[in-house]
């Protein structure tokens, strides 16, 4: 069994490796630049079965402490241009697939859900989260499933915004 996390975000995110281990801290806010405060955060290791949870402050910061080095990460992170694009240092075998939106307004593209689909994500079992705006999560979450093979009850997806609306959280697991 492989161990991978696939993340989409579309709030600005880190990845900072500390000692042997690796870490992913970020914010997580609204396409207006609100935070999301106490957003849940979760990555899952299926090899081992650890699951590295966190939730953001009141001012929407997380961090998710001591991924094992190594541990094969993707993430597909949703930008408008390259210039908006961000450097990572972590000591997880992390892919990074930049997608840019090109102007068009966060959460009303389907440049997300484009890229995923000409994504080969690696083979064996892997944990999936997906966090951008809900009906793009919810959608993400069953291309994973339909196309990719993720498993259904290892592929999280959670809304931290919804168009039109504000402070909305909401849980995509079925």
């Amino acid at each position: 069994m492989r161990t991978l996390a696939v993340c989409f975000l579309t709030a600005a995110l880190g990845l900072f490796a500390q000692s042997d281990r690796g870490t992913i801290t970020g914010t997580v806010s609204d396409p207006a630049g609100a935070v999301v405060a106490a957003a849940a955060v979760e990555a899952r290791n299926t090899e081992t079965g650890g699951v590295y949870q966190t939730s953001a402050s009141t001012t929407g910061n997380y961090t998710l402490a001591e991924l094992p080095a190594g541990t094969r990460v993707v993430v597909v992170g949703e930008v408008d241009g390259a210039a908006d694009e961000i450097a990572f240092d972590t000591k997880t075998n992390a892919t990074i697939t930049w997608a840019h939106r090109n102007g068009a307004a966060a959460g009303e593209s389907d440049v997300l859900a484009k890229t995923l689909s000409r994504m080969k994500l690696p083979g064996g079992d892997y944990y999936a989260w997906v966090a951008c705006e809900s009906l793009t999560a919810k959608a993400l979450r069953r291309q994973l499933i339909a196309e990719h093979g993720a498993n259904p009850k290892w592929t999280r997806a959670a809304g931290y915004w919804r168009r039109g609306v504000v402070a909305v959280h909401e849980v995509h697991d079925n």
